[in-house]
């Protein structure tokens, strides 16, 4: 007999020693009556439970609770990414309290063919390209209404209601021109770091609607990024994306 049918038999008697024995097992076991005793009230529709979360989200146009104008952007690259943990604490089998911690890269990039007199940190001429881009750390508190209480140990469909604030720890604004200043390139690219016009803080609310796995979310920003030192246009409030769970 060859090595390798030996390797086979000893796999196949070592499966068929773990079938026996785990048929064994769960002959012998009863069912407990309190789960809080093996799991320690931990799971999706327990006591409390935590995960982790990556999201995208779009920066849009639209209202502006001061009635301001607002600049137009490219919304396909105008976009935040977001890694965070969430944790929940169960309170009915309807509700939830939720916080959670969220570190993110957001930009802003300014259409410039369809803004009219826009003011920007450095002179628009020969322009190809301008943004504002942030890093944030952040945190909110929400409550979740749970719209199937008898949906088993997974969060199901919910309703998502909160506030949230973020610290913004990077900011700068960057600029392309196709107006060569070498011989040695054609384009020159500005960046500008440590913003003096722009706000350390910024809250909002947010809104969503999530499955087990997934929240589809809609946030807008009350705060000001500018602070009013430039005649900067406010950038848009609202963003629109998508959360997926690592685990659940």
């Amino acid at each position: 007999m060859t090595n390798f049918y030996k390797i086979i038999l000893v796999n196949i008697a070592i499966l068929t020693l773990c079938n026996i024995n785990a048929q064994t097992i769960i002959l012998k076991e009863t069912v407990p009556d309190d789960y809080a005793a093996i799991d320690n009230n931990e799971g999706p529709n327990r006591k409390k439970y935590t995960l982790g979360y990556i999201s995208y989200g779009f920066h849009t146009g639209g209202y502006d609770h001061n009635d301001s104008v607002l600049p137009k952007i490219l919304g396909g690259r105008s976009f935040e990414i977001t890694s965070g943990a969430r944790f929940y604490r169960k309170l009915t089998k309807t509700l939830a309290f939720v916080t959670d911690t969220r570190l993110t890269y957001s930009q802003y990039v300014y259409n410039l063919k369809k803004n009219t007199s826009l003011q920007l940190p450095v002179s628009t001429t020969n322009l190809t390209k301008a943004k504002h881009y942030f890093g944030k750390y952040g945190v909110s508190a929400a409550f979740q209404i749970n719209l199937n209480p008898k949906r088993g140990n997974q969060l199901g469909k919910y309703l998502h209601f909160g506030v949230y604030g973020n610290w913004l720890f990077s900011k700068r604004f960057v600029a392309k021109t196709d107006t060569p200043l070498s011989q040695y390139g054609k384009t020159n690219r500005l960046a500008i770091g440590s913003l003096k016009y722009t706000e350390k803080w910024e809250y909002g609310f947010e809104i969503g609607y999530g499955r087990t796995n997934m929240l589809l979310f809609a946030r807008y920003r009350y705060s000001d990024y500018f602070n009013g030192i430039t005649p900067l246009k406010e950038l848009p409030r609202i963003t629109l994306g998508l959360q997926v769970f690592t685990i659940n």
